[in-house]
């Protein structure tokens, strides 16, 4: 059994999907937790393979409390990286994937630890979603709000190929909607965004792509239109509610035990409610 979804995706293999990208995704976790040196390309290649092993896992329905499992590690694969020795410059796209991954797995404290990354400001049209995204989650709605409005001007009149703006389509509007805090257009930018992502999922090979199951960068704004008091409408093909509301709950049981162990480490005495000074 699949959901649906009005493009239809190719589903011939997703089972087969699912399980290899989830395996990558427990091996990375497994390193991690055993105390191993990890590369930052590594965790990134497991990012990519968490947010495949979800979008397979959500079509093919495998149980919410499995997914919301496979989800619940991800931040501490956000926080290896973060820890990791960078042997080059942290660049944009990783920090829209980091921050997109910490904000699905209910860890505010490392999105914004994400999001305050010392980087390049964007040189490619696509990377205004990512600078819209980070600004908003510093709380920096000045620099979200040029971020808007140079998605908006990238999309009404492209200066790349055409398909570039038709992957930033209503991103401006669902962004927008955020730092307004209006419920009305942040259901509205949503749905228009599943259309949009469904028109260029239509053809044989993009229906074979994950990307048309889960919008991880609208499922990141919808997180902190959710953090401002917005509410994900139910019936979002690619910004599924049920789905963030199971991923979400034990991503935030976790971010609260990686505090409590984080206490543990650095104040000897907490134990037994000593702490240093």
């Amino acid at each position: 059994m699949t959901r649906p979804y009005s493009h239809r995706p190719d589903v011939a293999d997703a089972g087969a999907w699912y399980t290899r990208a989830a395996g990558e995704v427990d091996r990375a976790v497994d390193d991690v937790a055993r105390g191993r040196t990890v590369e930052i390309r590594d965790v990134g290649l497991a990012l990519d393979d968490l947010w495949d092993a979800l979008a397979w896992g959500w079509l093919t329905q495998r149980p919410l409390e499995e997914l919301a499992a496979l989800v619940g590690p991800a931040a501490e694969l956000v926080v290896a990286w973060l820890d990791a020795p960078h042997g080059r410059p942290v660049r944009l796209r990783d920090v829209e994937l980091l921050v997109a991954t910490a904000l699905l797995a209910g860890d505010g404290d490392a999105a914004r630890r994400t999001a305050a990354l010392d980087v390049p400001p964007p040189s490619q049209d696509v990377e205004w979603r990512a600078a819209a995204l980070t600004g908003l989650v510093r709380q920096d709605d000045v620099a979200a709000d040029a971020a808007v409005d140079r998605l908006r001007s990238i999309v009404a009149a492209p200066t790349t190929a055409p398909v570039v703006a038709s992957w930033l389509a209503h991103l401006d509007e669902l962004s927008d909607a955020v730092i307004r805090r209006d419920q009305a257009a942040f259901g509205a930018a949503l749905r228009a965004r599943a259309h949009a992502v469904a028109r260029l999922h239509r053809t044989a090979v993009t229906r074979r792509r994950s990307s048309g199951l889960l919008d991880w960068t609208a499922i990141a704004l919808a997180r902190v239109g959710e953090q401002r008091g917005l509410v994900v409408p139910p019936g979002v093909e690619v910004v599924p509610a049920e789905l963030l509301a199971a991923v979400g709950s034990v991503g935030r049981a976790g971010s609260a035990a990686r505090r409590s162990r984080a206490r543990r480490r650095w104040w000897p005495g907490a134990r037994s409610g000593v702490r240093p000074g």
